[in-house]
């Protein structure tokens, strides 16, 4: 949960499978001072992740984004990584994402994903669908709200700093970590890179003529 935005958090293992230090981190836009509809800025309050667990329904954890005073440059990498945060219920492999190691190769054919959860259905403004998409539509494409659904895609472009997939995405999905999937994978990945994290979801195209997403791709920062 992103105060007073809506957008995803994704969790980064620190260390091998085990370690219960983790990172959250989503994109920049999501945790910057940006403008509102009405010209009004807006400025990121907090940052609440919810860790399900088999014997708690959700265990909430608080941390925070160090980016939070900025204000957000649509030039840049959209990229903000969290303070790290330490807790036990996430040492399970299954809990969280791994990086993708690091001599990974980027290119145009890899498949990816990413996991979506959602409070509300998507409606046709949200995901920018064409004229007559019916709601029954809509959730076959985008999957049903307060349920994690996975979209899928296949990179169409790289270059130095991001990637280009066709992925069908909606308002609210910016944040998302995008991975990569077990099946149709060209050569360029191995079969210890499926599941890994590779970049996060920033959102449409900046040219709003072309059907595609953008990602920043994903490195650990130094600190």
């Amino acid at each position: 949960e992103l105060v007073p935005y809506e957008g995803q958090v994704g969790i980064i293992r620190l260390g091998p499978v085990g370690n219960f230090s983790f990172r959250p981190v989503t994109a920049k836009h999501n945790v910057t001072t940006q403008m509102n509809a009405i010209g009004e800025l807006e400025q990121f309050d907090s940052a609440t992740l919810f860790i399900p667990d088999g014997r708690v329904p959700n265990r909430i954890i608080r941390t925070t984004f160090p980016v939070g005073d900025q204000i957000f440059d649509h030039s840049e990498i959209d990229i903000a990584w969290g303070n790290a945060v330490r807790c036990d219920h996430l040492r399970h492999p299954n809990s969280c994402f791994e990086l993708a190691r690091s001599d990974f190769v980027y290119e145009e054919g890899q498949h990816v994903g990413m996991a979506i959860y959602s409070d509300s259905e998507v409606t046709p403004e949200a995901s920018q669908a064409p004229p007559g998409y019916t709601k029954e539509t809509l959730v076959k494409i985008y999957g049903k709200a307060h349920q994690v659904n996975i979209l899928t895609g296949k990179v169409t472009a790289v270059d130095e700093n991001m990637i280009v997939y066709d992925m069908n995405s909606f308002g609210g999905c910016s944040g998302a970590i995008v991975f990569l999937l077990d099946k149709d994978q060209p050569e360029s990945v191995r079969p210890e890179d499926v599941g890994k994290a590779i970049a996060i979801h920033s959102g449409p195209h900046w040219d709003e003529t072309l059907n595609r997403n953008v990602a920043f791709k994903l490195i650990m920062p130094d600190r």
